[in-house]
């Protein structure tokens, strides 16, 4: 029948009639099963998921995350019915949704946070969408897929190129996921499926996966700076050597600088054993002893043999400066703005431990008249290691140190002292609130005594009939050169002999 203006009149009074008392009833419900949705979900990941436990910055950067994915929607919804009116390509509708970003909301949750609560993040935004799309039951999945490849994809990305590494493989994943949504719906009233249709819902999927990539990639540095977050890719510029802290430690405290380098070495190494994130343990022992550029020469890896300024101090003196070192690194770290993960493991690397040297000094030198020596003065302000980063640092820190100070560095004696410093921080409580177990204690240890080994490992003597030449290849070379070789006449040793 012909479609007239009145027609238009008629559909138009309906519409207006439907939504004027509706809108405000539908905007409460919907209002009232997000909240619900979101108390659940929120209160069974505290309840039953250990890793979940966001911060108030985390709760903010959540709820950015779910009004910026929204609003994507919303814009994105519009733009393919743009497209879909406006191009002269023959696209089934149906395969323009999927070129929505879906996966950016996992992939930011994950690449800034962690895996459980990008599964907690996808369950909500699949829900989400799946309400915003009701004509399409099967977009619910597909959301949920979309997050949970995006945030399986990104987890291990330490460089921006593995950003977009991490989008292809996504694709990929969620290409199989079309495949198989898209071969269920056969037989369904309405559903007529092609070969080609499923070419092009692949083909958009993909380029919707590109985007929620380059989003990542673009906005990551907004969200740092926004939320304080530190992401693998932050902490690889840090553990540049020419950072300007790391290059005055190295003018102003060489013997600290090479100790740093040495105890990432350790943390790097222990934190792969475990399944911690190595590139933290290894940046947070580049800086975790910054604090004594303030006073290198209070420091035993600083001075040279048989000095000390200690010995002109008393104990509760030295003590103090040493202690010092934390609170100056802490004050350092954040004037070159370190991002706060860093800045936390400078204090925690040495925990609540007893600076037992001076505090031993203090009891021998013990005064009745003048009060007892309290073991709280000779003991870091903490906090002690909250995360396993931290407790492998302080580790490291003090294995590395112990190691150091052996006069006979055997292979036994370094296990043997490995083993002991890892007891006595266990037995004093320092890794009560990280969650190292007794089995990553083990792996520690082991990986500890690896890398020691190789870096104290036994070197042949040669014999010193095998540095010397025949006198006459030495007058040979005396005449070809018209002079004596500085190197033979013993003036200047060659380094690859000196063993």
């Amino acid at each position: 029948e012909a479609y007239t203006a009145h027609d238009v009149g008629l559909l138009q009074s309906i519409r207006k009639q439907r939504g004027g008392g509706i809108f405000s009833a539908k905007f409460f419900g919907t209002a009232l099963f997000v909240s619900t949705l979101l108390l659940l979900v929120h209160s069974f990941g505290l309840r039953y998921i250990r890793k979940y436990a966001p911060q108030r910055i985390d709760r903010y950067f959540l709820g950015t995350m779910l009004v910026m994915m929204v609003g994507l929607l919303r814009a994105g919804g519009f733009l393919i019915d743009a497209l879909a009116q406006t191009l002269p390509l023959t696209i089934p509708r149906g395969a323009y949704s999927y070129l929505l970003p879906l996966a950016a909301g996992g992939m930011f949750v994950r690449f800034l946070l962690n895996s459980e609560t990008a599964i907690l993040f996808s369950v909500v935004a699949a829900v989400l969408t799946g309400m915003m799309f009701t004509a399409d039951p099967a977009y619910t999945a597909f959301a949920f897929t979309a997050n949970v490849a995006g945030a399986m994809a990104i987890a291990h990305a330490d460089r921006r190129s593995a950003i977009i590494k991490a989008g292809l493989l996504a694709s990929a994943l969620i290409a199989i996921a079309i495949v198989g949504l898209q071969l269920a719906r056969i037989g369904l009233p309405g559903e007529v499926l092609t070969w080609r249709g499923i070419a092009w819902s692949i083909g958009m999927a993909a380029a919707g996966t590109m985007i929620a990539a380059i989003f990542v990639l673009a906005l990551t540095p907004l969200f740092e700076w926004m939320f304080g977050y530190t992401t693998d890719i932050k902490l690889l510029e840090l553990a540049n050597l020419n950072h300007p802290l790391l290059r005055e430690l190295v003018i102003r405290a060489p013997g600290t600088y090479h100790h740093s380098h040495l105890v990432g070495i350790l943390a790097e190494a222990a934190a792969q054993a475990i399944g911690a994130n190595p590139l933290l343990a290894r940046v947070g022992a580049y800086y975790h002893d910054i604090g004594k550029i303030r006073k290198p020469l209070y420091f035993t890896e600083n001075l040279k043999e048989g000095e000390s300024r200690h010995d002109r101090l008393t104990p509760h003196m030295s003590a103090l400066i040493i202690s010092s070192h934390v609170k100056d690194g802490v004050e350092l770290a954040r004037s070159y703005q370190l991002p706060p993960k860093i800045v936390d493991m400078i204090p925690q690397h040495h925990g609540t431990n007893r600076i037992g040297y001076f505090f031993e000094r203090a009891k021998a030198q013990e005064d009745p008249t003048l009060g007892t020596v309290e073991e709280k003065d000779y003991r870091y302000p903490g906090p002690k290691p909250q995360t396993r980063e931290a407790g492998i640092l302080m580790l490291s820190d003090q294995t590395e140190g112990a190691v150091r100070a052996l006069r006979e560095k055997s292979p036994t004696r370094i296990q043997q002292t490995s083993e002991q410093i890892i007891n006595k921080c266990f037995a004093d409580g320092q890794l009560d609130e990280c969650e190292l177990t007794l089995k990553n204690l083990n792996e520690i240890a082991k990986a500890f005594v690896r890398i020691l080994l190789g870096i104290y490992h036994q070197r042949t003597e040669y014999p010193r009939d095998t540095l010397k030449l025949h006198e006459k290849d030495v007058a040979v070379l005396e005449g070809e050169s018209g002079r004596q070789d500085p190197l033979l006449s013993g003036k200047i040793s060659s380094p690859s002999f000196r063993h």
